[in-house]
């Protein structure tokens, strides 16, 4: 069950943040698709690894992958042009994917906890790797249900 959860929760996340990217989307889940595929060939990331990290199970074996991270998050927007993240649309997204109040929060301050996380060594990904990582511990760790979204 959780499972389900959790992949239609990614589908719908990876499809909305496509949306909200700058610029605007007009098919999310095509430049979803496109996305992945351009960030995966071009750090040579294995399926098998893209699919860990698609699903949020953790970030084990992303660790020789960091820059499909940050690949992935450059093209959604996610971060400004000075490398600050783009808390605006980190909010909106969390907040037109999430239906409670207490869940869009939770996740709001996991983000922001997580964004100002010193980088854990000196790799060019390591900032965005580590953002990721944080995020996946402190949802987990926090027992956050984030399977009551919006459709």
């Amino acid at each position: 069950m959780a499972a389900t959860y959790l992949v239609s929760l990614l589908v719908s996340a990876t499809c909305f943040f496509g949306a909200f990217a700058d610029p605007v989307i007009k098919d999310p889940l095509a430049f979803k698709n496109a996305t992945w595929a351009k960030c995966q060939k071009q750090e040579n990331a294995p399926d098998d690894v893209m699919k860990e990290f698609y699903f949020f199970t953790s970030t084990d074996r992303l660790t020789d992958y960091k820059c499909v991270v940050k690949c992935i998050q450059e093209e959604y927007g996610f971060f400004l042009k000075d490398g600050t993240l783009n808390m605006n649309l980190v909010e909106k997204t969390i907040k037109g994917m999430w239906k409670d109040p207490e869940v869009q929060q939770k996740l709001i301050m996991v983000v922001d906890k997580c964004k100002n996380s010193d980088p854990q060594g000196t790799h060019k990904c390591q900032k965005n790797f580590d953002l990721l990582d944080c995020f996946i511990k402190n949802t987990k760790k926090g027992k956050i249900n984030m399977g009551n979204r919006k459709n």
